[in-house]
């Protein structure tokens, strides 16, 4: 039998090939340079959007939805607006979603077209969390409207209409968004919306959410598009993850179009780090020439008729977007298995493949996928417990992130050294393309948007399998052909994907990840097999010495930074029934600096320390502090039938801009707050549901229950305020540079129970 010339200079050629793929891919997905205040006025320029975001957030306090900032905020934006040349009016509206009521105030302009009727939209959001002044989240946004806004004045009157939605609430639950859904008089004749958004402040603009039946979008968007960072696996783990944005609403209410967002520097997210200081202004040309460009293209367009079918598609280098119809992919996947395994069966035929050989190829591309799954779970599982990786995302994760990327490299070495010479060159080939090709069939059913980097891969195989099979005399030519051109193509598509997970996701998904580069570079293994001995053990002792100093590098550096903090909020919790109060730490990862044990007595673990809240798991100190309770008064008990309708008023005794009501889920059949209905999410499963009023007035907020059963009820009421009260001023200041609250930030609550 004749074996492949797999010498070493094909396999160094592969390896220059990987690092090549790597440099390209850390290059191109990088946001693109800043346009000058200087550049043409017609296109979009990060600089004079910065200038106006700086001028928008004035002293950068954070400003939630109902907040005297979030008002200055709003002024600032019409302000900005008005000098623009456009005439922006707020749409103020009382507005439920699920569980979730406030009065927002919404921002709204437009800029007529040459036809009435239809119009396009972007939206972005304004208000921020109350840890952060929301520079990116959702400043990057309001600067990409604003010189959005600006140069569209510069440009063509669009075919139809463009509307700008600045809006309010989103960090409240999408209130605004809704509100604009609901009752603005516009939204019915738009068609096309754009969302710009943040899950970071940093990184390249990706398209992470379409509307559905989106192979047209996704034609426009390679059109005019200059530089794509977008697949369709993007969308499969946005789904994933629980998070929402104001496209939510728009696609519910049935508008077409795209969610861009960045998501690098997630350990700043809805923090004070979230600053002006921390801004990219890269992300923001990126964001704003891609949505400027899609506003554009929608407001020139027709209105597209009928339905059309989702696409696959993925983006090379952020140079070219491909993209096939779904439906396309379980033949192409079907296809390149029966034409990969007709392609096994001529070299088996030619005698170049013994079929043993093809079944020991087979056991070596399991054992490198499964080192790989296997050795990145224990690495992290260690990382762990060495406090190396406390949190989702570190301070330094370069080193981190090195070491689970080395493990496949080193599952390959392994396997070979193993099965190599059982298998030979020519059997590890074929198994390793058969999995692969296998692999794409099963996603091609199960999840077609996931199955494409299989899928080019394996049609690539064939390729070179073929050029192999029909050369009748061995030539390390055709041999590179055949194991060259699908690792490329591999490593091309699924290393930007693998480098952005840890972006997204956090450590928890890095033990993937080593199986995701374990796919890239399992083709790596049939070149590996023919070379001399030492260039096997040189391979394998490369890949250990990365990924030990990796791990060796990650558990010396501490997880936190000033740039890259600790999350640790600081709520205070008071019991108006048992009247006792507690300093709470929420656990987030990290545990309880040393300087906070000091300035109150925390739990040295972590427990749950308020019963109706299962979901918050928090260090506990004692506080001597009161608060004058909420406050529900019973205006009338009506009986309907085996029923109660209950009329009630909400109140916060201390003024809170926050107060809710927590009842049995199981016995509430209607809930309507200032007389809109409200209603939980279906997915919910506790005991009780929270219906929140997120701008309460001083005069209080209008309940009604229909309740089952006429037994009484008990229900809790809470109020809540954002920051301490000046007893905490010690263990605010005890809280170290390097730790910062997030989300919701420091907050004071109190509750109580109340039976009906």
């Amino acid at each position: 039998m004749e074996n492949p010339k797999a010498d070493v200079r094909i396999f160094l050629l592969a390896l220059a090939a990987l690092l090549l793929v790597l440099w390209t891919v850390s290059v191109r997905y990088d946001p693109p340079p800043v346009v000058a205040k200087t550049a043409d006025p017609a296109v979009f320029s990060a600089a004079r959007g910065f200038a106006m975001l700086e001028r928008v957030l004035g002293d950068e306090t954070p400003h939630v939805i109902g907040s005297t900032a979030n008002d200055l905020v709003r002024q600032r934006i019409i302000g900005e607006l008005k000098t623009l040349g456009y005439v922006p009016h707020v749409h103020s509206a009382f507005v439920c979603r699920f569980a979730s009521c406030g009065h927002v105030r919404n921002i709204v302009a437009r800029l007529r077209g040459r036809e009435s009727g239809n119009g396009v939209m972007l939206a972005v959001h304004y208000d921020s969390v109350s840890a952060g002044p929301g520079a990116s989240d959702d400043g990057q946004g309001v600067a990409a409207a604003l010189e959005i806004a600006r140069a569209l004045r510069h440009r063509p009157q669009s075919r139809h209409d463009i509307v700008l939605l600045i809006d309010d609430g989103e960090e409240a639950g999408l209130l605004g968004a809704q509100a604009f859904i609901n009752d603005h008089p516009w939204a019915s004749s738009i068609r096309r919306t754009i969302v710009v958004e943040s899950r970071g402040t940093t990184g390249s603009s990706l398209m992470i959410e379409s509307s559905p039946g989106n192979r047209w979008l996704i034609d426009l968007m390679a059109r005019k598009i200059k530089r794509p960072a977008m697949n369709s696996i993007y969308y499969v783990i946005y789904k994933a993850l629980p998070n929402d944005t104001d496209f939510t609403v728009f696609k519910a209410a049935g508008k077409e179009g795209a969610n861009f967002a960045s998501s690098s520097g997630a350990s700043r997210y809805h923090t004070p780090r979230d600053d002006l200081a921390h801004f990219d202004q890269g992300s923001l040309q990126h964001h704003g020439e891609n949505a400027l460009a899609m506003l554009v293209a929608f407001a020139d367009e027709g209105v597209r008729a009928g339905e059309d079918t989702d696409a696959v598609f993925f983006d090379l280098f952020t140079l070219y977007l491909f993209r096939w119809n779904e439906g396309l992919t379980p033949i192409l996947a079907i296809g390149s298995l029966l034409a990969l395994s007709g392609v096994i069966a001529l070299l088996i035929h030619r005698g170049r493949m013994r079929f043993t050989a093809l079944l020991w190829g087979l056991g070596a591309a399991v054992m490198i996928l499964a080192i790989s799954a296997g050795l990145g779970f224990l690495l992290l599982y260690v990382l762990r417990a060495a406090g190396a990786a406390p949190v989702a995302w570190i301070a330094y994760p370069t080193a981190m992130t090195l070491a689970f990327w080395s493990i496949p490299f080193v599952a390959v070495t392994l396997s070979i050294a193993l099965i190599g010479k059982r298998a030979g060159a020519s059997g590890v080939w074929a198994g390793v393309w058969l999995i692969d090709a296998a692999a794409a069939v099963v996603l091609a059913f199960v999840m077609p948007a996931v199955s494409y980097p299989f899928v080019v891969s394996s049609i690539l195989a064939v390729f070179g399998g073929t050029v192999w099979a029909i050369r009748r005399v061995e030539h390390s030519f055709s041999w590179g052909v055949a194991s060259l051109f699908p690792l490329i193509a591999a490593a091309s598509l699924l290393f930007p994907f693998c480098l952005k997970l840890y972006d997204g996701v956090g450590t928890g998904i890095l033990p993937a990840t080593s199986a995701l580069v374990g796919v890239a570079v399992m083709g790596l293994a049939p070149l590996l097999t023919e070379v001399k001995s030492r260039w096997r053990w040189l391979a394998g002792m490369a890949g250990c010495l990365v990924l030990i100093g990796g791990f060796v590098v990650a558990g010396k550096r501490d997880p936190f930074s000033l740039d890259d903090p600790q999350a640790l909020s600081i709520l205070l919790h008071y019991d108006a029934d048992s009247r006792r109060a507690q300093w709470l730490l929420e656990d987030v990862g990290g545990g309880v600096p040393s300087s906070m044990h000091a300035a109150a007595r925390f739990s040295s673990l972590p427990s749950q320390p308020i019963s109706w809240d299962p979901s918050l798991r928090a260090f506990s100190a004692p506080a001597e502090v009161s608060f004058a309770p909420p406050e529900l008064e019973i205006l009338e008990s009506i009986p309907e039938g085996t029923n109660r309708r209950i009329r009630a008023v909400l109140r916060s005794g201390r003024g809170a801009p926050m107060a809710a009501v927590l009842v049995p889920r199981l016995r509430v059949r209607q809930v309507k707050v200032d007389g809109h209905a409200a209603s939980h999410r279906p997915q919910f499963s506790g005991e009780l549901a929270t219906y929140r009023h997120l701008t309460i007035p001083e005069h209080g907020a209008q309940l009604e229950f229909t309740i089952e059963g006429a037994a009484p009820m008990e229900l809790i009421i809470l109020d809540r305020s954002y920051g301490l009260p000046p007893e905490g001023d010690a263990i605010v200041k005890s809280r170290p540079l390097w730790a910062v609250p997030i989300h919701s930030g420091d907050r004071t609550l109190v509750s109580r129970r109340i039976r009906i």
